[in-house]
């Protein structure tokens, strides 16, 4: 597949991004990941939004570090997501600009060591966007050693019973 060909439309901010560039990004946050906040295989990176194209920078990014992604309803009350948090304990959590109230008490309850914005307003938040993070040079792919086996991702289910459960899916499950 050619690098220039595109590979995903952003609805959000009505971008286009190739398959160039998509590696490059996740280049980038697997380098920031493993060289500036220490992480490596097993660790876990969050994310409380909407859709968001830093997922699918994650996503990419884990098959470089073995970093594990998992996701939250950003829909669900505050106590909610504490919970699942805290259950997973992931180092990082991005987060949309629009649920600060709940990440407030999230931060209150939680031992999550960082936190970065996505798609953050005119004026400067809390914590820093994480588009400061993709204006870092590309310094190229990393690699870590991977088993088929290893924890890729945490899905969680509907919760209509009560809490979702997490569901621990591989890289070969993804693959």
């Amino acid at each position: 597949i050619s690098g220039s060909r595109e590979a995903v439309f952003d609805a959000a901010c009505n971008r286009r991004y190739t398959y160039g560039q998509l590696y490059e990004r996740a280049g980038k946050l697997a380098d920031f990941l493993v060289h500036d906040c220490g992480l490596g295989k097993g660790d876990v990176v969050a994310f409380c939004s909407s859709n968001a194209m830093a997922f699918i920078d994650a996503f990419f990014a884990g098959y470089q570090t073995g970093i594990i992604i998992s996701t939250y309803n950003h829909k669900l009350q505050a106590g909610e997501l504490a919970e699942m948090i805290r259950s997973e304990n992931p180092s990082i959590l991005f987060y949309e600009e629009s649920i600060g109230e709940k990440i407030q008490t999230i931060r209150e309850t939680t031992r999550v060591q960082r936190y970065y914005t996505l798609y953050a307003g005119d004026g400067p938040g809390q914590d820093p966007p994480y588009e400061q993070i993709l204006e870092r040079p590309y310094r190229g792919p990393l690699e870590t050693d991977i088993d088929p086996e290893d924890i890729q991702m945490y899905l969680h289910t509907g919760g209509t019973t009560g809490r979702p459960k997490t569901a621990l899916i591989s890289f070969r499950a993804m693959f």
